[in-house]
């Protein structure tokens, strides 16, 4: 009796190991999309959390209304500030309107990567 396996076992294992592995990869840019957008939610969330907190720490400001002096900001991939659009993939902008009632809903984050834009509105 032969223990090995026979040419019909090992075809049949390969195409099922095969069909695994296709699957697997079909599954990555999907897979990778999520991640990025996942990130860039993150750091859109940040950036709220940090301008809403900057906004309200500055009364003066608050006070007059005057919110729109420094806007819009611009943001790099880790949420660090640049000094132009085109180096930005993250676009601040405020609603002046909000005036002493200002919360995280009054601060929109736009992202800019890779030519797919998608609104971030911070929430309360």
């Amino acid at each position: 009796m032969s223990r090995a396996f026979t040419l019909v076992e090992t075809v049949i294992a390969l195409g099922v190991f095969s069909f695994a592995i296709v699957s697997v990869l079909g599954v990555m840019p999907t897979a990778l999309t999520t991640i990025r957008q996942s990130s860039q939610c993150q750091v859109g969330g940040e950036i709220v959390a940090s301008m809403t907190s900057e906004l309200r720490s500055n009364p003066e400001v608050l006070a007059d209304g005057s919110l729109g002096t420094g806007f819009p900001r611009y943001f790099d991939e880790r949420g660090a500030v640049v000094e132009t659009a085109s180096e930005a993939i993250y676009e601040v902008t405020s609603d002046p309107a909000a005036g002493i009632n200002f919360g995280p809903r009054d601060v929109a984050v736009k992202i800019h990567a890779a030519r797919h834009e998608h609104e971030h509105l911070g929430n309360d």
